[in-house]
């Protein structure tokens, strides 16, 4: 929530965790919007999780905090990071 600028925006594009903790004070005092984005149907999203399960596809996920988010946006412009840099709560 750090690097959220006041009047920011979180946007959750895709699956994500069932669960994540946030802390509502600062959504409310930093006025934050938190939204929610997918690009396809549930039953697509369902056959690739059980693709996935599979081992028949993987993806490359780069896990990165917060923290890391302005470094991991140069390097995604600079076509640096293979697969997708992901925030994790």
């Amino acid at each position: 929530m750090d690097a959220v600028k006041h009047g920011g925006r979180i946007v959750q594009i895709g699956l994500a965790r069932e669960e994540a903790t946030i802390s509502m004070q600062q959504v409310t005092l930093k006025e934050i919007t938190i939204v929610g984005a997918s690009n396809g149907e549930k039953s697509e999203a369902e056959e690739v999780l059980k693709l996935m399960a599979s081992g028949n596809i993987t993806s490359k996920i780069v896990p990165i905090t917060f923290e890391q988010i302005p470094e991991y946006v140069d390097k995604l412009a600079k076509g640096e990071v293979a697969g997708r840099a992901v925030a994790i709560l």
